[in-house]
């Protein structure tokens, strides 16, 4: 079935674009992030996302992942002229682009896009840029490629709109004033009505919170000249901008295609590289499909030899 270019597919699509193919069939291509330690980190992501919506008072949520009813419904909530929507649904139909944003705020034409995540930032140590602020610090491309694609979207589908981007991620600085706050937010699977898929879900559980309603534990930074950046200067490792990076991983996506691997030092954080033992019948390993593909060795090899990058150091 044809997908949508969302904002996870996109991450993945700058990771290697033909993961874009392995993981349209997780049946076939089984992922290692499928485990009880991502599940893990999965959840606190979800924790630090309902803390964020605490600082966010009268927002309103659009719960549902059904696609259509999830545009609907959004549309009819940004038809107001002041509202702030959690998983906010935006989608651009004939560029086959869809995302969910975790908080969007509208006042008039100003649409202030917020990306929550569970990475910390220390004021006194962290950065988005070099010193010299020509280049991206590497631990955050990811995060701000993330902003850039959801900014990107929402640019498409609404060309008036006057949107500033923002990061919130946990404060280092801050201290909690309540003890045990982590075990106020409770996280569990719950299956979703529309679609009948099952996702995770958080729910706050009744108790004292901080003076702050949490807002000192999280940080707001602003993002904007970055994203203007990525969207108008940089260039991946093959020197293609982010207008046809976006371009060719929707068409990817829109046409189940597999793209034309390309081997490098990316591969060893491949994710479809199950151990062999543990493929059941009729599933296979994607970065096994890959070296047979780009390299001289043969299946045998790629299956029970170690490659270069299990040397240790």
């Amino acid at each position: 079935m044809p997908q949508r270019l969302t904002k996870s597919r996109f991450k993945l699509g700058c990771e290697c674009p033909t993961k874009l193919f392995y993981a349209s069939q997780p049946q076939r291509y089984p992922s290692t992030k499928d485990s009880p330690f991502i599940d893990a980190l999965a959840r606190g992501g979800y924790q630090v996302g309902e803390l964020a919506k605490l600082m966010h008072p009268g927002g309103v949520e659009v719960k549902t992942l059904h696609e259509g009813q999830a545009l609907h419904e959004t549309a009819q909530h940004l038809d107001r002229p002041e509202v702030t929507v959690f998983e906010a649904a935006i989608g651009v139909p004939d560029e086959n682009l869809f995302v969910r944003v975790d908080v969007l705020k509208k006042t008039g034409t100003r649409f202030d896009l917020v990306e929550v995540k569970a990475k910390s930032w220390d004021s006194t140590k962290d950065a988005l840029r070099n010193k010299k602020g020509t280049a991206l610090i590497a631990k955050w491309h990811p995060y701000l490629l993330d902003v850039a694609f959801q900014a990107w979207v929402l640019k498409r589908a609404r060309p008036d709109a006057e949107v500033f981007c923002h990061l919130m991620l946990a404060n280092k600085a801050a201290t909690c004033t309540v003890d045990g706050l982590h075990q106020r937010f409770l996280a569990h699977k719950a299956r979703d009505a529309d679609t009948g898929k099952v996702r995770l879900h958080c729910e706050l559980r009744p108790g004292p919170m901080p003076a702050s309603q949490g807002g000192d534990l999280l940080i707001t930074l602003c993002v904007d000249a970055e994203v203007s950046y990525l969207h108008e200067q940089w260039r991946d490792h093959e020197q293609r901008s982010f207008a046809q990076l976006v371009g060719e991983f929707a068409s990817a996506c829109a046409s189940g295609q597999r793209v034309q691997p390309t081997l490098g030092a990316h591969c060893k954080g491949c994710e479809f590289r199950p151990d062999v033992e543990d493929l059941l019948p009729g599933q296979a390993s994607g970065l096994v499909e890959c070296w047979l593909e780009g390299s001289r060795s043969s299946q045998e090899d790629l299956e029970t030899e170690p490659l270069v990058f299990d040397l240790w150091n």
